[in-house]
């Protein structure tokens, strides 16, 4: 009896210790895609991001679009936006970014694509830095339906992160999607904390 008690404390501590191991927070999305035209299309984005319930970091940019074959789009776009430090402080971070995406299977019930980017970052308090990421993601194409990805992060140094989200993708009409979720984050450990996040996200297409 006594061992086992013993072996509860020690699972319950450990579990405690795990959970200090993580961090919880929120992701928010708007897409609008405010100009398109015979193959090529460009989008206003903007994201929220919050840690442990407080606002972690606000951004925009825009994101060109360009269709160069019928399975391959071209993709390019900046973002500016404003981010919290160590410091509890704000900084700017203005980041460029190109790549592409490929469709892998399209059918009438699902689509697979995957997608390459390398990105990089002009920060004012900390050295200008880069990164690869290559995401695969799956999703269906009825009004309601479910939504899954997994993307991997790098730089000069190898293995960054790699994060792997699942929710429910609902087409509301004929231009607006909205998107729930939840997304593990798994990070180098000199970067910070494993990352639990809500996310969440809407698209509009006007066109």
């Amino acid at each position: 009896m006594a061992y086992s008690t013993r072996n509860a404390v020690w699972f319950i501590l450990l579990g405690c210790s795990c959970a200090r191991a993580e961090s919880f927070w929120s992701w928010h999305t708007f897409d609008l895609v405010a100009l398109k035209r015979a193959g090529w299309e460009v989008t206003v984005h903007s994201r929220l991001r919050t840690r442990e319930g407080e606002l972690q970091q606000g951004r925009t940019g825009a994101i060109l679009r360009r269709e160069a074959a019928p399975r391959l789009a071209l993709l390019s776009g900046y973002y500016y936006g404003k981010e919290e430090d160590s410091v509890d402080e704000f900084r700017d971070v203005h980041r460029m970014f190109g790549g592409g995406e490929i469709t892998l299977l399209r059918r009438e019930t699902v689509k697979v694509a995957g997608r390459t980017l390398v990105e990089y970052f002009f920060r004012d308090t900390r050295p200008d830095s880069g990164r690869f990421r290559q995401r695969l993601r799956l999703e269906q194409g009825r009004a309601v339906g479910p939504a899954v990805q997994g993307e991997w992060f790098f730089d000069r140094d190898g293995f960054l992160s790699q994060r792997y989200h699942a929710g429910v993708r609902w087409k509301m009409n004929g231009w607006a999607t909205l998107e729930a979720g939840y997304l593990y984050d798994r990070r180098r450990a000199s970067i910070g904390l494993n990352r639990h996040a809500l996310v969440t996200s809407v698209a509009i297409d006007p066109w």
